[in-house]
């Protein structure tokens, strides 16, 4: 029973585990879910915030630098239609003397330091002039005049070659080029005729640093992140990122610039960023911020921190909740499982008298009310089994007595055919005696010299019929006189041993012993005769006791009573030693005092 408790116990812990487990993983699936949805919400309202603001940027930003591109084309027209401008590239130009050459070129320098050709306090305009007839003038290296070396004329070749805009001027990403005053520059580019003649077309650079735009659109000292202003083809021409420059929105975002139309002012790009955009009604410019996911992100980090402290703090909540109610389940079930071993264990007075009233303590009262009436059956199971038992050895007992009896009255009718009186009243007597000691006062279990004593007198009474063919010996052990046995155990293996023995010899040389011995806590009862019996027949005799077959009245009735007065620790057997056959009983040291305790043993 300790070891089924034990797995009891086992079974109990996985119970409560399995209880602890599903609920802290439903407690942990709402708790996350809930946290969940606060975090996306929270991040769904920095994202709305996120663009919101992006889009008031955007429209400042691009304000400016729709004003910075007006201003450049300000300075643009003035140039073109500048008398000095058109004088310096008009081809009668060279024509003039030196003199009046060095005077235009000084009237243009001067041109270039009025204020009105500045596009910012402290910054001038960087200049190129491709005149009609190849020449040109820049003051990309300092100083306003003509310039002819190869440098020159490859970046005004390539800036020539800039495709033209829908618009009178056109404003795109400068080439590359070390004369250029940033890596990251824009040009702006007018074409425009010269005084000689219409079909004589010059064309006007102006050189604006990518810097210089970032500056204008700088809101409380900071330029916008990751912000960028593209054409109307796509293509980036301002922005605080320098990789972005001259690239369209396709490459860098995977969306086309026509995508970038509607209501909603924003696009999911490649990497799962946000694009917002903005273009102001009539401009040729569109403003655009990528906004990343982890900037809303770190927007509802408190947020996200929260939700994060509280799902720790409801999971322990949740946990100690799910172990109250765990233990609230478990506990009277280890309890009613408890009870359960017990009464399988024999132990029929437990009770669990539940506590509350719920499902358990139903089953628990349904259990309590089971033991009652188990006991009760087990009580008159146990009595109807005592009285069949007590039934079956009683019958057993008068298969015995009758079979005697019916062999002495036959050999007190043969004496009496014989008129042998004196033979006749002394067989009766030991009859008398017989019969007084099988009663044994109703006992079932007597001393071995009781037994013996029993024997003795069964002896004397076929010795009377078999005369000298008869000799009879006993070998008792003063030790095992007092044992208990069950009584009219000897006498059918004796009177076996007369019949089955010494009666086939037909000499007068038949030997009976009886032995009693205590070994090893064991009583051993033999009796020995110099019957005829071989070993092949006592080979038979114990396999039939041991199948329980029928192999005579005495020793069939001496077999079943053994086992039904000692199941599995009492035995019949015979064996065949030199000139003996000796049958042989063995039964414990103690076994019972009477039949009821021996049946309820059994």
């Amino acid at each position: 029973m300790r070891r089924l408790f034990n797995r009891d116990t086992r079974a109990k812990d996985s119970l409560r585990s399995s209880i602890l487990l599903v609920f802290a993983a439903t407690w942990f699936i709402v708790v996350v879910i809930l946290a969940g949805v606060a975090v996306r919400t929270q991040i769904q309202a920095a994202q709305i915030n996120g663009v919101q603001s992006a889009l008031s940027r955007i429209a400042l930003a691009n304000n400016t630098v729709e004003l910075t591109a007006r201003n450049v084309d300000l300075i643009g027209i003035r140039l073109v239609n500048s008398s000095v401008v058109r004088a310096l590239c008009d081809r009668e130009f060279v024509k003039k003397s030196d003199e009046d050459r060095r005077m235009t070129e000084l009237m243009m320098r001067s041109l270039l330091y009025e204020d009105a050709f500045v596009i910012h306090p402290g910054h001038r305009v960087t200049l190129m002039l491709a005149c009609g007839d190849g020449r040109i003038y820049t003051n990309l290296e300092g100083v306003f005049s003509q310039k002819a070396d190869d440098r020159t004329r490859r970046l005004a070749d390539q800036l020539s070659s800039l495709p033209d805009g829908s618009a009178p001027y056109l404003l795109d990403v400068a080439p590359e080029s070390e004369l250029l005053p940033d890596v990251n520059s824009l040009v702006y580019r007018r074409r425009f005729s010269t005084v000689s003649g219409a079909d004589a077309s010059s064309e006007l650079y102006i050189l604006v640093r990518n810097a210089d735009f970032l500056n204008e659109i700088r809101y409380d000292g900071i330029v916008p992140n990751n912000y960028a202003v593209m054409d109307d083809g796509g293509k980036i021409l301002i922005s605080d990122q320098p990789e972005w420059i001259g690239r369209d929105t396709q490459q860098l975002f995977g969306l086309a610039h026509n995508a970038l139309e509607g209501q909603n002012h924003y696009q999911t790009a490649s990497g799962g960023h946000l694009l917002v955009y903005e273009r102001k009604a009539g401009s040729r410019f569109t403003g655009i911020q990528l906004l990343s996911r982890s900037e809303f992100i770190e927007s509802a980090r408190r947020i996200v921190v929260l939700v994060v402290l509280m799902a720790i703090v409801f999971l322990g909540l949740f946990f100690a909740l799910s172990y109250y109610l765990s233990q609230r389940l478990t506990a009277p079930l280890r309890k009613l499982g408890e009870k359960m071993y017990q009464t399988a264990g024999g132990d029929m007075n437990v009770r669990f008298e539940p506590r509350f009233n719920d499902e358990i303590g139903l089953i628990g009262h349904q259990f309590d009310s089971m033991v009652v009436r188990l006991r009760e059956s087990m009580e008159q199971l146990r009595e109807s089994e005592r009285k069949k038992r007590s039934a079956e050895l009683r019958a057993l007992e008068m298969q015995i007595n009758p079979h005697f009896l019916y062999n002495t009255l036959s050999t007190i009718v043969w004496l009496a055919s014989e008129e042998k009186n004196e033979e006749v009243i002394d067989i009766t007597k030991q009859l008398s005696c017989y019969l007084r000691q099988s009663l044994s006062d109703g006992r079932e279990f007597i001393p071995v010299k009781d037994e013996i004593g029993h024997v003795r007198s069964y002896i004397r009474i076929q010795s009377t019929r078999y005369g000298d063919i008869l000799k009879c010996y006993f070998d008792i052990q003063p030790e095992a006189e007092s044992i208990l046995m069950p009584k009219l155990m000897l006498q059918p293996l004796v009177e076996n041993a007369i019949y089955h023995g010494v009666k086939e010899r037909r000499d007068k040389d038949g030997v009976i012993c009886v032995c009693a011995r205590l070994e090893d806590h064991e009583l051993r009862l033999e009796v020995w005769d110099n019957g005829n019996i071989d070993q092949t027949r006592c080979d038979q005799l114990n396999d039939a006791l041991r199948g329980g077959e029928s192999i005579g009245i005495g020793t069939s009735t001496i077999n079943n009573r053994l086992k039904l007065y000692y199941p599995g620790r009492a035995t019949l057997r015979f064996r065949r030693q030199d000139c003996w056959t000796i049958a042989a009983i063995r039964i414990p040291e103690t076994g019972g005092t009477d039949l009821y305790d021996t049946l309820d043993r059994g």
